[in-house]
């Protein structure tokens, strides 16, 4: 089930990263770190919508039950 998950996926970059000298498995996680922002720009506007629901809910009594790991 988790397997379709892109979150889920193994990352080429990083596969052998706990053969490498530290200096380059810092460049690999550094890299990889780097993505996270255009990642949540181009999720913006996905986001606004869901904050603006979840605002609308709040306004009429709703609860948001955030569960995370």
């Amino acid at each position: 089930m988790l397997e379709h998950l892109l979150t889920e996926q193994r990352n080429s970059a990083s596969e052998q990263i706990d053969a490498l000298p530290t200096a380059e498995i810092l460049r690999v996680i550094n890299e990889e770190d780097a993505k996270v922002s255009a990642a949540v720009a181009a999720a913006i506007p996905a986001i606004a919508r869901l904050v603006d629901g979840l605002v609308e809910r709040f306004g009429s009594g709703g609860r948001l039950f955030y569960i995370g790991a």
